[in-house]
């Protein structure tokens, strides 16, 4: 059994108590979905494994909320796994350790835990010309959201993920707790039975049966659109057609941001931008794009594996064609939706329409990505039945 209870109070002790008084059975395990400003979110704990995660909204059936807790509660047999390590230890330990026929991961996609590992990273970033290290510095602090997909997908499991990156980042955030502890740099995995079903969603029209034909489907849904020439490798860019990312963002008059330390310590890193590379898998010629910034790097970092992909991509704005409509086009109807959060920035108070048709209870939450089959040829599956991408993602959950 599953049992949602939402609370616009955020100071835990008040907001425990508003949640517990509705608990209608023994739980074995409590998620808390937390938006807004939260002073000890490590505090929000019950007698059962409990996990506390940041998020920028709470939908209910009432409306959407910028601020308050959502706690969903079970009673069911769950198994929670924590990984630590880099992606490929992460990775092999999965691929070993039982799954369930339901899988929710929860983790930091890019996490720096302290200034002492951002200037690490810095140094070291400076300080080499091969791509292949530098994408091995950046996964120091990146979880690449394909690659943690494979074991599940590999088992003929079902796994949902929550690729925590929220809009504002700074040192040490996000925070993820599991039992009152910091999770830090790991992957929480909760393994469950049953029937729960899962349908994902993105908002783009079926991937090409070609490189070509992507490209040009993808040519007609984004706006300023430029073919490109990438240089890259795991999980580092180093060029856009023969420049660093800041110089051609320059080249194409687009100014966003300049320092990079200062808007880390200020946690006003934005973690959106509407400028994107749209790569093509060479696998299934389905696309993920990947937000770039003006920052000044050498090399620029990737949030998925970039092998699969072809080098030549495409350069574009995004936009939604058809706005709104198009997207209660994909919503489905569920008893838990996790909807990317670039909905909101995108509609702002006409999120609310969107947030009506779902019927239940959810999150906006950066990107989901999924590891399963879907109805349609999704856009977002680059590998075979995996399924991600940095924006316009939703996945929705039936739990009975």
């Amino acid at each position: 059994m599953f049992e949602f209870h939402y609370t616009p109070r955020i100071e835990p002790s008040k907001a425990l108590e508003d949640i517990k008084k509705d608990i209608s059975f023994e739980p074995s395990l409590a998620i808390f979905f937390v938006a807004g400003k939260q002073e000890n979110p490590e505090l929000l704990k019950l007698d059962c494994n409990s996990i506390s995660v940041p998020v920028e909204g709470i939908i209910t059936p009432k409306g959407v909320w910028s601020k308050g807790i959502l706690a969903m509660i079970t009673d069911a047999n769950a198994s929670v796994r924590t990984f630590k390590g880099n992606p490929k230890d992460v990775v092999r330990t999965i691929e070993k350790s039982r799954k369930g026929s339901f899988n929710f991961l929860i983790y930091p996609l890019m996490l720096i835990k302290s200034r002492l590992t951002f200037i690490r990273v810095l140094l070291s970033l400076s300080r080499t010309r091969s791509l292949e290290r530098a994408s091995e510095i950046f996964e120091e602090i990146i979880y690449p959201m394909n690659t943690l997909l494979r074991p599940f997908r590999d088992s003929g499991k079902t796994a949902l993920a929550m690729n925590v990156f929220p809009l504002e980042i700074g040192i040490g955030i996000p925070k993820i707790f599991l039992n009152g502890k910091p999770i830090g740099r790991s992957v929480l995995s909760v393994s469950l039975e049953g029937k729960l079903k899962c349908e994902f969603e993105d908002v783009y029209p079926e991937r090409g049966k070609s490189f070509e034909e992507t490209l040009e489907i993808l040519s007609q849904e984004l706006a300023n659109v430029k073919r490109v020439k990438v240089t890259k490798k795991g999980l580092a860019i180093k060029e856009i057609d023969g420049k660093s990312v800041k110089d051609f963002l320059r080249e194409n008059r687009i100014f966003m941001r300049e320092e990079l330390e200062k808007d880390l310590a200020q946690q006003k890193f934005f973690g959106a931008t509407p400028y994107g590379i749209f790569f093509i898998s060479k696998e299934t010629y389905g696309s993920a794009s990947l937000g770039i910034l003006d920052y000044e790097l050498r090399f620029y970092p990737s949030l998925f594996y970039s092998d699969i992909f072809f080098d030549e991509a495409i350069f574009g704005s995004e936009f939604i064609r058809g706005g709104p409509k198009k997207v209660i086009e994909n919503i489905r109807e569920a008893d838990f939706s996790i909807i990317d959060h670039n909905f909101m920035l995108m509609f702002e108070e006409r999120i609310v329409d969107i947030a009506k048709e779902i019927g239940g209870y959810g999150v906006f939450s950066s990107y989901p990505s999924f590891a399963g089959s879907t109805k349609r040829r999704l856009m977002s599956e680059v590998e075979n039945r995996i399924h991600i991408n940095s924006t316009l993602t939703m996945a929705f959950l039936n739990l009975t």
